[in-house]
């Protein structure tokens, strides 16, 4: 028996049925055996064309079975980050409420002009450049809010100060006893929607003069200087422009991870339009991407591709030496997104990446709508911008950071006072420190 039966001895490389066929340690005189590895490797070779048939087949199913971006981007071999990119564009969105005359609809307009037909806007509905509320400017800026406005927008009080922004009439220069935050940011942060009351920075003055007892007498004003469609570079010029004067002790400019979309959408605005852009930083970055005022908002998307981290990279760093310059900290605040529910963790990521490094704080408060059905938090499904719910749940999450960082930078809380009517969130909002 050991005569007749065969010796294998595999070579050091040999890891397959395939191997050994080709391994010259076998047995001449074993032939049973030989046949038996020459059917196992064209078996093996039947399983293997098999699986590659199953693989194309499931890697076609995918997207049918789910159609996530996720699995799409992987065939199409994109990175996460520009897939959440992608999950971000509000182009379609915000050309709806902004409705400029000028812009030809693009693909994605088109899509959400579809999506907002079946949603059904009410008869009535005015989109924000059709409210009568804001008037154009020569300029980067291209727009302001009109001054001294007492009006209703879509069914919500919609009131501007002598400056033409959303906010009560503050005094120039600041007096000795107000402590005064200036808020900066978009749509979410100026209260698209909701009346004067209900936005989250005037639930965040109301609570700040109950919880702040520094000084007798101190009055704590938060002026909101944000508006509708404000881009990243845009704040750099609100900064700039109209922040100065009003000498802040803190402020305080909301991102998203629409940032990206807004910028783009406000550059191809000013390209098409011819307009001078102020900051290098941009100037430089679209004359790499070849650029024209003749380009569709497609093509323009196409050409900008890759410039995300470069275009925000350069707002955080003007924000920076802007709030430097002024002599007043700034801190960022991560705003949830309202217009779908989708994490981006990555743009996150990059969003934390650039504040630590040029020193910015942020209160992260992407989380605190958590544990809501989007209904509630949302205004309808054709505006999609923070409820009354949502602001308050915003306040909510800035304040319990606020109440766990003790206060602002020379805005101390009081333990008594800062607890009281505290409730919990939804979701905890996480403090970066600088």
């Amino acid at each position: 028996m050991d005569a007749e039966r065969a010796t294998i001895t595999p070579t050091k490389n040999a890891k397959s049925l395939s191997d050994l066929a080709d391994s010259q340690q076998l047995s001449s005189s074993d032939g049973f055996l030989q046949r038996s590895i020459r059917s196992g490797r064209q078996n093996l070779q039947r399983l293997q064309l098999g699986e590659a048939w199953f693989t194309l087949l499931a890697l076609a199913t995918i997207p049918l079975l789910s159609p996530s971006a996720k699995w799409i981007s992987i065939l199409r071999g994109e990175d996460l980050l520009e897939t959440e990119i992608r999950q971000a564009q509000a182009h379609g969105y915000y050309e709806a409420i902004l409705t400029e005359s000028d812009h030809k609809p693009s693909r994605h307009a088109r899509r959400e002009t579809q999506a907002k037909a079946h949603a059904q806007a009410p008869k009535g509905w005015r989109p924000f450049a059709e409210s009568g509320i804001v008037q154009p400017v020569d300029g980067y800026l291209r727009w302001r809010m009109k001054p001294n406005l007492r009006t209703r927008w879509n069914g919500a009080s919609f009131s501007t100060n002598r400056l033409g922004y959303r906010t009560p009439d503050v005094e120039i220069p600041k007096p000795s006893d107000v402590y005064r935050i200036v808020v900066l940011g978009s749509s979410n942060t100026m209260g698209h929607g909701v009346n004067d009351d209900e936005m989250f920075v005037r639930l965040l003055e109301n609570w700040l003069n109950e919880s702040a007892p520094g000084e007798e007498n101190r009055r704590v004003e938060v002026v909101n200087l944000a508006v509708s469609s404000d881009s990243p570079s845009q704040n750099i010029v609100r900064l700039q422009a109209d922040v100065p004067s009003l000498e802040p002790d803190w402020i305080l400019n909301d991102v998203t991870v629409l940032d990206y979309s807004l910028e783009e959408l406000h550059l191809h605005s000013i390209v098409r339009n011819r307009k001078a852009i102020p900051f290098a930083y941009i100037r430089s970055i679209l004359m790499n991407a070849d650029v024209s005022p003749s380009d569709s908002a497609a093509e323009f998307n196409e050409k900008l591709r890759g410039t995300t981290e470069d275009l925000l990279d350069g707002a955080y760093q003007g924000w920076a030496a802007e709030a430097q310059a002024i002599g007043a900290p700034l801190t960022l605040i991560q705003l949830p997104r309202t217009d779908a529910e989708i994490e981006n963790r990555n743009l996150k990521q990059m969003t934390r990446k650039l504040a630590g490094k040029y020193s910015l704080p942020m209160i992260d408060l992407s989380g605190v709508y958590r544990g809501r059905d989007i209904s509630e938090y949302r205004l309808s499904p054709w505006d999609k911008h923070p409820s009354p719910l949502g602001h308050r749940l915003i306040f909510e999450g800035l304040r319990d950071a606020l109440i766990h960082q003790g206060g602002g930078p020379g805005l101390p809380l009081g333990t008594e006072e800062a607890g009281r009517g505290k409730r919990k969130t939804t979701d905890s909002p996480s403090v970066s420190p600088a």
